[in-house]
């Protein structure tokens, strides 16, 4: 059972004061009661939905920041959120189901006083890691007592001279940290590991060229099993904006190369701040798709994980992963009645092959499907078709088109 503080009666008097500062400060109105687990939101499918009601979404007053987070059982739900007034910068704000009910937000008492981001549970949600600017560290931990929160202690490592940042963090079960930092005078941080051991932090490893690139990762999210890791990252090739990527890690512990995690999660717009629900159904991510203010937390059934996962497994025993987009020439051309397609992809995209006749017209399909960067084939049976001239053709998602001319001889 979770542990309670039950406060004072002068508590409660003060905490509805500042509780009520808080909310003018920030503009929420609350029209009516949330009820429900995921604050009464309809569960989405496979196309991302706008997931806070109205009341929560980003504005004048305040605006989604970083990734939100649910704990264990799914009663307490973590806001990450930017509050200009005076000077307040990054908050946490936690709501709690109630008898079906959420309260309104209030501020975690691990939280109170500085400037805090990035929640992390684990334990059941009985132990938080978080990132603050209270003195002695940038990154925290809480757990649980019969009163409350514990004083947040810092987490203690081996930090090298030459890195900055230290954000974003995102914890395994076993208390490894995942978290972007930045060589000093590099604009561009990288996703880096602390790996704690018997209680006992490493110093930082920046995570490999797999996950890693020349342009900037962000805002890692750690499967807490340790079995896959989503991150935000600006390097070219994606849709636009900043896309969300996922990589796998393999048995000997090394990473896959990491997948844009495509349409429909990625769009032309900003994605970033990751975050899947405990229970691993839903995937949750901000985006400013709609351009309201600075983006709002979006979510989606976290099918599309399991289906990179598949991707990623073919993609890993493929050989080095192109520098482009390609339509090759099939083999063999002329053919009777059997020929290879080959063609190769240099990110993970939306891929459509198919046959044209000499008229324009398209008479078969070979491929429609997401497929991992790298290089494939396709065969056609034209067994059915008169012998002539027809022309193979490669679109992607990414508006690359490319035609080859294919010679059936019977």
């Amino acid at each position: 059972m979770k542990k309670k503080n039950i406060p004072s009666v002068t508590t409660v008097v003060l905490l509805t004061v500042v509780f009520a500062i808080f909310v003018c400060g920030i503009g929420l109105s609350f029209g009516q009661q949330l009820t429900g687990p995921y604050l009464g939101q309809a569960p989405p499918g496979n196309t991302p939905q706008m997931f806070v009601p109205n009341q929560l979404r980003s504005n004048a007053d305040w605006w989604w920041h970083g990734a939100l987070a649910f704990t264990q059982d799914g009663n307490e739900f973590y806001m990450d959120i930017y509050v200009p007034a005076n000077y307040q910068g990054i908050r946490i704000r936690y709501m709690e189901m109630v008898d079906n009910v959420w309260t309104d937000p209030q501020t975690p008492s691990f939280a109170e006083g500085f400037m805090t981001a990035s929640p992390s549970f684990t334990d059941s949600g009985n132990t938080v890691y978080f990132i603050s600017d209270r003195p002695g560290g940038s990154i925290w931990t809480s757990t649980r007592t019969q009163t409350g929160w514990s004083t947040p202690t810092v987490v203690n490592f081996p930090w090298p001279a030459n890195l900055g940042g230290g954000w974003e963090v995102s914890a395994t079960k076993d208390g490894t940290l995942y978290l972007r930092m930045e060589v000093i005078g590099n604009q561009d941080p990288d996703i880096y590991c602390i790996r704690c051991v018997n209680g006992i932090y490493s110093a930082p490893e920046r995570l490999d060229d797999n996950i890693n690139s020349s342009s900037m990762e962000l805002g890692p999210y750690i499967d807490p099993d340790d079995e896959y890791l989503i991150f935000e990252s600006h390097r070219p090739g994606g849709y636009g904006g900043a896309d969300l990527y996922i990589s796998f890690k393999k048995a000997d512990g090394s990473w896959t190369p990491a997948l844009n995690m495509g349409e429909p999660v990625n769009s032309s717009a900003q994605e970033n701040a990751p975050f899947v629900s405990p229970d691993g159904l839903y995937l949750f991510f901000h985006s400013d798709r709609h351009q309201q203010w600075d983006g709002n937390p979006y979510w989606v059934s976290s099918q599309v994980i399991e289906e990179l996962r598949a991707i990623a497994s073919v993609g890993d025993s493929q050989n080095e992963i192109p520098e482009g987009f390609a339509l090759l020439q099939n083999y063999p051309n002329p053919f009777n009645p059997v020929t290879t397609i080959e063609y190769q992809l240099s990110s993970i995209s939306k891929v459509d092959i198919s046959i044209y006749n000499l008229l324009g017209q398209k008479v078969a399909t070979l491929v429609s499907t997401k497929q991992s960067a790298g290089n494939h084939n396709v065969e056609w049976d034209a067994s059915g078709f008169a012998s002539g001239i027809y022309y193979s053709r490669l679109q992607t998602d990414k508006g690359f088109i490319e035609s080859r001319k294919l010679v059936l001889l019977k």
